[in-house]
C-alpha cells in the first residue's frame, strides 16, 4: 500500500478541514494509500519535522492550509532534497496557488481530487536562500497579509485581503528600487512590485493573469507612483486582469533578477515571500525550471 504524509495546520482558515480528516483518511483508502497524518501545532514546527522524518517512507507529502503553510513544506522539502510529489488541500484564507492548479474550493471535491494522485511538473522561484511556489515581492501591498489579522480573515475571507489592499493603495507610499532583468536594468519609484510563478497574490486572482508555472520563466509586475484620482481605476483593472497596459504599470517576463531598495521608508523595504515575511535586500531571484512535481 502506498503511504502519503498528510500535514494540516488546524488554525489554517476556517478550519473547516478539522472535521474532514476521517473523510480524507477514508478516501485515500479506497485508491489503496494509507494516509499518515501529523498535526502542525506552530508554525515552523512541521517544517522542523519535514527535515528530521525519514520521507523516504512517503510516496507524497500533502498540505492542508493556505499559501504560507504550503511555502513552508516547499522550502522543507528543498532543502533536504525530499524528491516526491507534494499536493495541496486548500484550507487557508489565501490559496492562489491550489486554485491555478485547479484544485476545487470544496475540500471534500479537493480530497478525492488529490486522492487519484496525478501529477504534473512545475516551476518554482527562489530569492536569495528561500523557495517560493507563487511570489514574492515587496511595498506595501504584498505585506497585507501581515496586517489582516486572523479573525477577519476567517469572517470575510478574500475580502479581508481586498479592503485592505485598497486602503493601502490609497496611501501611496512609493519607493525606489533598482531591477536588473536578464540583459535589462532600470531605476524606478514603485508603490509595489511582484515576481510571480503563478496568476494570483493576495486573493487577487488575475494580478499576474500572464504567468504560467510551466513556462520556465517568472512575471515581474510593478506599479509605479500615482496618484490617489487614479487609485479606484486602476484596483478595478487589477481585479479584471487588464491592467497590463496601464501607465503606472510595469511588466516584464524574465529567468532572473536582481532588485535593491534604494531609498524608502521603513515600511516599505519589507518583502514578502508567498505571504510570509521575506529576506532583507538586495534580492537575487531565479526560476527553477521543472523543480517540483505537484498532485492536481
Amino acid at each position: 500500500m502506498k503511504r502519503v504524509l498528510l500535514i494540516y495546520n488546524p488554525m489554517a482558515g476556517t478550519q473547516e478541514f478539522n472535521v474532514l480528516l476521517d473523510e480524507a483518511i477514508s478516501v485515500f483508502q479506497r485508491e489503496g494509500i494509507q494516509l499518515d497524518i501529523y498535526r502542525s501545532r506552530e508554525q515552523m514546527d512541521f517544517y522542523n519535522y519535514l527535515e528530521q522524518s525519514a520521507c523516504t517512507l512517503y510516496q507524497a507529502v500533502i498540505v492542508a492550509g493556505g499559501d504560507g503553510s504550503v511555502s513552508l513544506a516547499l522550502n522543507a522539502m528543498m532543502k533536504k532534497d525530499i524528491r516526491i510529489p507534494l499536493g495541496i488541500i486548500p484550507a487557508g484564507t489565501s490559496n492562489d496557488f491550489a486554485y491555478y492548479l485547479g484544485i476545487s474550493p470544496n475540500l471534500h471535491e479537493a480530497i478525492r481530487q488529490l486522492s487519484k494522485m496525478n501529477t504534473r511538473w512545475i516551476d518554482v522561484g527562489k530569492v536569495n536562500d528561500i523557495y517560493f511556489i507563487n511570489v514574492c515581492g515587496g511595498g506595501v501591498l504584498p505585506n497585507v497579509a501581515h496586517k489582516v489579522d486572523r479573525e477577519a480573515k476567517n469572517i470575510w475571507g478574500k475580502a479581508a485581503y481586498y479592503v485592505n489592499g485598497f486602503m493601502e493603495m490609497g496611501k501611496n507610499k512609493t519607493f525606489r528600487i533598482k531591477l536588473r532583468a536578464d540583459e535589462e536594468e532600470f531605476e524606478m519609484d514603485v508603490f509595489l512590485y511582484l515576481v510571480m510563478n503563478g496568476p494570483s497574490a493576495g486573493g487577487f486572482t488575475k494580478m499576474g493573469v500572464k504567468a504560467s508555472a510551466d513556462d520556465g520563466k517568472l512575471d515581474f509586475i510593478a506599479i509605479k507612483s500615482l496618484n490617489l484620482i487614479d487609485v479606484p481605476m486602476l484596483f478595478s483593472k487589477i481585479l479584471r486582469g487588464e491592467h497590463f497596459n496601464d501607465n503606472h504599470v510595469q511588466y516584464l517576463k524574465g529567468e532572473n533578477f536582481e532588485i535593491d531598495f534604494l531609498s524608502g521608508d521603513k515600511e516599505t523595504e519589507a518583502t514578502s515571500v508567498d505571504g510570509e515575511m521575506g529576506p532583507d535586500y538586495p534580492l537575487s531571484i531565479q526560476v527553477c525550471k521543472h523543480h517540483l512535481e505537484v498532485i492536481f
